[in-house]
């Protein structure tokens, strides 16, 4: 587990943007410790570490979401993967 300073510095964002994330719904809710402050896990790193690429990469808040809600269903179609694939290729011409 991590604290919201140690995952700051690792993904060079700030405190704001990770509190962002979670309440935008990009991250789930983040695990508190008895203090009641954040501890990220392996999956929530995971997940930052998708949404910091994407957003690097110039994707929108709007369009991280419709994103990763593409890939968050239990059958994940070929349709799926395509319109997944435009997505990313979008982003890569606008580079």
């Amino acid at each position: 587990m991590k604290t919201i300073k140690e995952v700051a510095h690792q993904f060079n964002v700030t405190y704001d943007a990770l509190r962002y994330y979670e309440k935008e719904g990009l991250l789930a809710p983040i695990q508190r410790d008895a203090q009641g402050r954040r501890e990220y896990s392996t999956a929530d790193l995971d997940a930052l570490s998708k949404i910091v690429h994407l957003r690097a990469l110039g994707a929108s808040i709007a369009d991280i979401k419709a994103f990763s809600v593409l890939f968050q269903q239990a059958d994940i179609t070929p349709e799926s993967y395509d319109t997944g694939i435009a997505f990313l290729q979008d982003l890569d011409h606008q580079l």
